[in-house]
């Protein structure tokens, strides 16, 4: 957690610190930039590291848990944690030795951006296996239990983890692409030739499935409302009914959040970089979108559920993470199992 505070560095207007700015050509304006961009980011991360801390926390499997969606939610805040707390952090590591003239090796930049581009893939191939677990439990109640076993749930996550793997096999030995950094200094990847393309197409293929599965869920959710104000059934079916239907809502506000975190990166790529080209600061605005869409997904789990993580997710930031026994403190009478089950 400390790293994040740590990677600004102070730019005011000592000779040395000019020197080093204007080896980049920058004018003052954009070294304001520059600094402004540094602590946002740096901010952004850490409260992505702390809510993604307070979360893997509150979520972490329990041992009278064996089924449901804990395991899969704590693997999705396990890899927020490494974007938050490493790979972004990296990257103004980086831009920051540019901008003061370090000399870095060019395998720093591999390191980190190899990193950087195995999770992206991992987190959205996560978001897939969760988006999948939320077809099952909303389409095929009767298969959840069946469907959302540890075993089925490990699978998910080590299939998520071969695939991105699959694409940075061909990454690092520059097959498909070159893992370099800009003038900024900033770690990139550039993929190139057929198998760019095809890596590229590999990371991302998981948004197409996890935008379909979502609009599903929604029609899906739409329904099911309307059958659990009409239908009379008994009260733990109808507990259990919308139960998952919070989570399918969460789920498309967390996807909804991922489309919104785009929409600047879209504009600065293809609209500020054509008409302000000459500005080498604007395209590092690209990771503070990246650290928006990985910090503030955490938050959005906790804040806007009324299930069993989100209520323990607040007690743990009121008592602080480190406190012994702040997970087990629950009311007498609660077993293990019960508290294990109230995510499905």
């Amino acid at each position: 957690m400390n790293t994040t505070v740590n990677f600004t560095i102070d730019l005011r207007n000592s000779n040395e610190q000019q020197r080093n700015v204007q080896s980049l050509n920058l004018t003052l304006q954009q070294q304001s930039e520059l600094l402004a961009w540094s602590v946002l980011t740096s901010f952004i991360t850490l409260t992505g590291v702390f809510s993604c801390l307070v979360l893997l926390i509150a979520t972490r499997p329990k041992r009278g848990s064996t089924r449901g969606i804990n395991m899969l939610i704590f693997h999705f805040m396990a890899v927020h944690l490494i974007m938050c707390g490493l790979c972004l952090p990296g990257n103004v590591i980086t831009v920051q030795m540019r901008a003061q003239n370090v000399t870095f090796p060019p395998h720093l930049c591999r390191c980190v951006q190899a990193i950087h581009v195995t999770c992206v893939s991992v987190i959205n191939w996560s978001d897939a296996g969760l988006a999948l677990n939320r077809f099952v439990a909303l389409f095929y109640p009767h298969c959840y239990k069946a469907w959302t076993t540890k075993w089925a749930n490990a699978g998910l996550v080590i299939l998520s983890w071969l695939l991105s793997l699959l694409g940075l096999f061909f990454i690092i030995p520059g097959t498909a692409g070159q893992l370099t950094s800009n003038a900024m200094g900033l770690c990139v990847y550039i993929p190139a030739g057929s198998l760019g393309k095809a890596v590229t197409f590999l990371q991302y293929a998981a948004y197409g499935i996890t935008g379909v599965l979502a609009f599903a869920i929604l029609w899906k959710t739409c329904q099911r409302r309307k059958m659990v104000g009409q239908t009379v059934i008994n009260h733990q079916n109808r507990r259990i009914t919308l139960r998952r239907l919070k989570m399918a809502n969460l789920l498309l506000l967390t996807y909804l959040w991922s489309a919104v975190c785009t929409l600047p990166w879209v504009a600065i790529v293809y609209v500020g970089l054509q008409r302000f080209g000459g500005d080498p600061v604007l395209s590092l605005w690209q990771r503070t979108c990246l650290a928006a869409q990985y910090a503030v997904t955490p938050c959005i789990l906790i804040v806007s559920t009324g299930t069993c993580f989100a209520r323990r997710s607040g007690a743990v930031a009121q008592r602080g993470i480190n406190l012994p026994g702040m997970a087990d403190r629950r009311p007498a009478g609660t077993s293990q199992a019960k508290v294990a089950s109230n995510i499905t």
